[in-house]
């Protein structure tokens, strides 16, 4: 359901009301395009928001409205075969979740536990009530109280798409849905930081999604990230820019559409743009974050000679484990560990045995942190690279590496158990 056609539903309902009683009917024969569930959720929800600000006589007048039409066209007020609730029952829960957020300051100790309480309502159905709901709401009150009711519907959009329960597809539509919504009321001839924020996680939220072609959404992701930044001066929101910046460049990483190699490049541009205003002095753990991904991209990269790429990976990777902490991060250290590793094994300066030795070491390193239970497909990748490692090792007994490898491989192979991946697997073993 998009926002135009909620508009739709909220002026012809609007429309209805203020209408003669004789005139309804030839209303409704000239809008029958518009007459479906959706029509009658609106309704509902537009009852509900009457109930709300206390206008007992509009919800009835709305709720009777609502049974007449819904018998006349023959769709039960409940029937909706995606959603897993009522209306009321969706708007119930959307109007406890936003309540809960306002009041706990956007505490996700009061809130991950409502979600969790309610996974069976983070569905389509209500994506469709919060659009219906906020369309109907925002344009009806004050403008500050509007932007309170965003503020809290920003929060909870970053909310759900932090929520690790449920199904993340529908959770992350959720967010975009309220993100959209905020839009509305957030615009950008303000181009303040709210502003800016909303459009950061709407951007993360495209570039996550699920739902859709997946080049669509990373091209929408895009879309919105270069937009903002025409938007939006450097020297007025320098951290905002910046972040845009970054995202923009994970964006581009991974982008499926254009040329792979220009893709990469323009990657690297958003990430050093970025890393002028984010500093190790000023914003560490986004610095680190950024030095790992501009080092990840260095590894793919297409352009400029191999050896020299690797060395610039390595340079980024070593500067991110400065600040990444083994106990306050020990996945994203771990990780970060494997890279290095990779970085190391592929490495074509300096002392080959001493590069092997350091790769190995850091494969090591990862795997006190990445096991089998925890990360099942990093830990069987580790321990394939682990194994190419000892297989090409000059240091110590060569029959001793060769075992070491066959048990790397063997170990890897307990995860990789289908037959294509297996011999995919063996195929870059050697």
């Amino acid at each position: 359901m998009n926002q135009n056609r909620i508009q739709a539903y909220i002026n012809l309902i609007q429309q209805l009301l203020n209408s003669p009683t004789e005139r309804k009917d030839k209303i409704l024969a000239t809008n029958q395009e518009l007459l479906d569930q959706g029509f009658l959720q609106t309704i509902i929800m537009m009852a509900q928001t009457s109930a709300e600000k206390g206008n007992q006589e509009a919800q009835e007048l709305l709720l009777t409205f609502a049974v007449e039409l819904s018998e006349k066209l023959d769709i039960s007020i409940t029937e909706n075969t995606s959603a897993t609730a009522t209306p009321l029952e969706y708007l119930e829960f959307l109007t406890q979740v936003l309540q809960a957020t306002h009041e706990s300051k956007n505490n996700p100790q009061i809130i991950h536990p409502i979600l969790q309480e309610n996974l069976n309502k983070l569905d389509q159905g209500l994506v469709e009530t919060l659009q219906t709901w906020a369309t109907s709401t925002l344009v009806e009150i004050k403008p500050e109280e509007a932007h309170s009711i965003a503020a809290d519907i920003v929060n909870f959009s970053n909310q759900i798409q932090e929520f690790t329960l449920g199904d993340k597809a529908n959770n992350l539509e959720i967010a975009i849905t309220g993100y959209k919504t905020a839009l509305t009321v957030y615009n950008n001839a303000s181009k303040t930081h709210q502003w800016v924020s909303i459009i950061n996680n709407l951007g993360t939220a495209y570039l996550n999604r699920i739902y859709g072609d997946k080049s669509v959404n990373i091209e929408k992701a895009i879309e919105i990230y270069q937009s903002a930044l025409k938007l939006i001066d450097r020297e007025d929101i320098p951290q905002d820019w910046a972040r845009i910046q970054s995202n923009l460049g994970n964006a581009y990483s991974h982008r499926i559409e254009g040329d792979k190699a220009k893709n990469i490049e323009q990657s690297i541009v958003a990430y050093q743009r970025a890393l002028e205003i984010i500093t190790k002095e000023n914003y560490p753990q986004q610095w680190a974050t950024i030095q790992n991904n501009l080092a990840n991209t260095y590894l793919t990269r297409i352009t400029g000679k191999v050896g020299d790429n690797i060395e610039l990976a390595i340079d980024a990777y070593q500067k991110a484990l400065q600040i990444i902490d083994r106990e306050e991060n020990s996945l994203d250290w771990a990780v970060t560990q494997s890279n290095l590793g990779n970085a190391y094994l592929n490495r074509m300066t300096e002392n080959v045995e001493k590069n092997i030795e350091q790769a190995i070491a850091t494969y090591q390193q990862a795997l006190k942190i990445i096991n089998r239970e925890n990360q099942p497909y990093q830990w069987a990748n580790i321990q394939k690279n682990l194994g190419i490692a000892y297989l090409n090792r000059f240091t110590g007994k060569k029959s001793k590496n060769i075992e070491l490898a066959i048990t790397a491989y063997q170990q890897a192979l307990t995860e990789i158990t289908h037959p294509k991946k297996a011999l995919v697997f063996i195929c870059q073993c050697f």
